[in-house]
């Protein structure tokens, strides 16, 4: 599934992160967020995090996020 299509990309060379937002009310949010990655995807993946509320901020060729696909720098699909 999932973690197999991570490691397809990284073997293409591809640079893979993780990109995720935080909720607004987050006390615990962000910390049970880097738990979740490292129990179902493993410590590797916790590196390539990048938590932030703005995904745009977050530059690269391919955004995979569950409402939206953004591609080269922000056309939507």
């Amino acid at each position: 599934g999932a973690l197999d299509a991570l490691q397809a990309m990284l073997a293409r060379g591809h640079d893979v992160r993780i990109c995720t937002s935080p909720l607004t009310l987050y006390q615990n949010c962000v910390g049970e967020k880097y738990e979740w990655v490292d129990r179902h995807l493993g410590a590797e993946w916790v590196a390539r995090m990048v938590v932030t509320k703005d995904k745009t901020l977050v530059h690269g060729d391919i955004l995979i996020d569950p409402d939206v696909i953004y591609v080269d720098e922000g056309d939507v699909l």
